[in-house]
Formats: C-alpha cells, sequence, structure tokens
C-alpha cells in the first residue's frame, strides 16, 4: 500500500486539466454549489484529484478509497462535511432510487438488526420505545415492525428523518404499518437526528438503530452521536447500526467513486473500527451481527447496556 500524499501533492502530480469532464465532474457540476463559495472550491479540488486517481491508475484499490476520505476530511471542516453531505445526500435521492425494490443487502442488515431487537427485548419491559435515526423511507423500520409483530412484541417507534422527498413516503408507509399491527406504532419525528439525538432525555429509549445513514456524518458527528446514543438508552438496551462495509465493494472502487457524488463525500468504517468505538464508550457487550469480506458492501453491529 502506497503512503497516502497530501491532496495538493497529489493534485501537483497529476495533469492541469482533464481531457475532457468526467461523469463524477459533471455531476458535480449539477449540485448547485456557488462556484464562488469556499466548499465549492474544497469540494472541486477532491473531484479533480479523483479523476486524476483514475487518470494515473485506470482502476482503483482499496486504499485509493481511504486516500480519498483522507483528502475529504483533509479539506472540510465538520460544518462544511454535514452541508455537503446533505447536498449530495439531495441528488441522490431519486424517483427512480425511491420507488425500486431497494438494495438486497441493507434490506439483510435490516433484517438482522430487527431480529437482534427480538431477541435482545426478551428480557425488556414491553411496550418498547424504539429510536430510528436517518429513518429514510422506514427501510429498517418496516423490518423492525415486522419482526416484532411476529413475535406478539409491542413497540412505539420513532421514525429520525428530514429530507423531504423521504418524508413523504415515509409517511405514507408509517400509516400502514400502524393499521396493519395494533401494538406496534410508529411516530415520524421530521428532525436532523444528530441534534435531535444530542436533545432526547436520558434513559429513555430501549433501542436505537441507524442503519446507512451513519456514514453521511463527519467523524466528530459519528462519535457524539454513539456517545449520545448510550446516554439515551435504558438499561438492557442496545444501540444498533448497519453501515457500508469501508466504501471499499468493488462496485464503490468501479463505478460509484468515478461517478457519484454521494459515495465521494461519506466516511465508512469497518466492523471492527465501529465496534472498537462502541466499546470506547462504553457498550458491553459489542458484537458484530452480520459483515461481508469478500465484496465489502456492508455490515451491522450491535452495542448493548448491562441490564
Amino acid at each position: 500500500m502506497a503512503q497516502q500524499p497530501s491532496l495538493g501533492e497529489f493534485l501537483q502530480a497529476i495533469p492541469t486539466k482533464a481531457p475532457q469532464a468526467s461523469i463524477l465532474q459533471q455531476r458535480f457540476e449539477g449540485l448547485g454549489i456557488d462556484p464562488a463559495s469556499s466548499l465549492y472550491t474544497k469540494t472541486a479540488l477532491i473531484v479533480r484529484a479523483i479523476d486524476g486517481l483514475f487518470a494515473t491508475y485506470g482502476s482503483l484499490e482499496r486504499y485509493h478509497a481511504e486516500w480519498i476520505q483522507g483528502w475529504v476530511l483533509e479539506q472540510l471542516t465538520p460544518a462544511e462535511f454535514k452541508e455537503m453531505a446533505q447536498i449530495v445526500f439531495q441528488s441522490w435521492v431519486t424517483p427512480e432510487r425511491l420507488e425500486g425494490p431497494g438494495i438486497p443487502h441493507i434490506h439483510k442488515a435490516n433484517d438482522a438488526i430487527g431480529a437482534a431487537i427480538v431477541a435482545y427485548a426478551k428480557r425488556t419491559r414491553w411496550p418498547l420505545h424504539v429510536l430510528d435515526l436517518g429513518a429514510g423511507t422506514l427501510g429498517t423500520t418496516g423490518h423492525i415492525a415486522a419482526r416484532l409483530a411476529q413475535a406478539g412484541m409491542a413497540a412505539h417507534i420513532s421514525a429520525v428523518e428530514f429530507t423531504p422527498a423521504l418524508l413523504a413516503i415515509a409517511g405514507e408507509r408509517a400509516a400502514r404499518i400502524n393499521q396493519q399491527a395494533a401494538a406496534i406504532q410508529v411516530a415520524i419525528i421530521n428532525a436532523d437526528m444528530v441534534g435531535y439525538l444530542s436533545q432526547a432525555e436520558s434513559a429513555s429509549v430501549d433501542f436505537v438503530t441507524c442503519s446507512y445513514a451513519l456514514h453521511h456524518l463527519h467523524p466528530t458527528d459519528q462519535l457524539a452521536t454513539i456517545s449520545a446514543a448510550y446516554r439515551c438508552l435504558r438499561p438492557g438496551g442496545a444501540f444498533l447500526i448497519a453501515d457500508p462495509q469501508e466504501g471499499k465493494s468493488d462496485f464503490n472502487l468501479k463505478v460509484l467513486l468515478c461517478e457519484e457524488p454521494e459515495a465521494v463525500f461519506a466516511i465508512f468504517s469497518s466492523p471492527e473500527q465501529m465496534a472498537a468505538r462502541l466499546r470506547e464508550t462504553g457498550f458491553a457487550p459489542v458484537e458484530v451481527l452480520l459483515r461481508d469480506d469478500e465484496h465489502y458492501t456492508g455490515y451491522a453491529v450491535a452495542g448493548r447496556l448491562a441490564s
């Protein structure tokens, strides 16, 4: 593995201009960032460097994904990262993605989270209070609700989301869940998940989940989220996380990083790294529920509190 150069060092080593605008460059320009802003200047350099990576190496190795993440953190403050993450995610939310069948490995992770909650909840009082952060279109909430209903458990699920296009679909799906299972009630909360969790009452929820949303947060906000979840959980509760595994899937390296800004301006972790953060916060035991060492598609981990 080659040592990571700084962004400036790498840019000096590649041609000043690419021969033609790449797909990534075109989609970046379509985000509508003010060209006169510092955010545009910083992120444009990162996009240019990624084009330089593909021009230089032809295809990327997994350590190149680490270079890209390093450059993102080198350039952007936590506030700028949050702003950029929101911009690129808005562009990612298209009708095709919202109306399609979804991604199989995300469904698998969400079902693993639902199954784990049922297993853990056998020792917990009912009805449960579950807090689903970055709830999106209720993929995770839906799997949790189905698993709990099958087990005959009652729960109130607070689904936190703030993206307008996702909220509209989430509201419809929440209404269906509430009609289908009287013991499972879902409430949609229009809020930023970090801000909402930071203000939540201590020891107020049984389970906190965050599926395929944590990588949109700067590392400082990721750690703050883990710490806040620990504070908000009741004894015997758990924080369950699913996320892309290190951003190093073959698809990510061959396609997403050269075509999709949403995959560029994100921070991914390995299951071991995420488990270590949970332990350092105080969670015990911590277990890896799901992982993929072959294709690096995703993982799920759970950190628990003693009863």
